[in-house]
């Protein structure tokens, strides 16, 4: 069995880079894997790619690769 670590919104959004308020809304709209815990949102650590693929896709955050280029 594989144990995952979990963590809350405020963390997840400072792990992948973007705001709470961002990573809350996608994840009210469905667009981010979560579990919602009573009246809390926590996220899986193994999910933070997806997590930051969505937020690219909706333009909350940048492409780290792609910033680093033009400098």
């Amino acid at each position: 069995m594989s144990s995952n670590k979990f963590h809350m919104l405020g963390v997840t959004a400072l792990r992948v880079g973007a705001s709470p308020h961002h990573l809350f809304r996608l994840a009210e709209r469905g667009q981010v894997p979560h579990i919602k815990v009573d009246r809390f949102r926590v996220f899986a650590e193994s999910d933070e790619p997806a997590i930051r693929a969505a937020l690219l896709a909706a333009g909350y955050i940048r492409d780290q690769k792609t910033e680093a280029a033009s400098c």
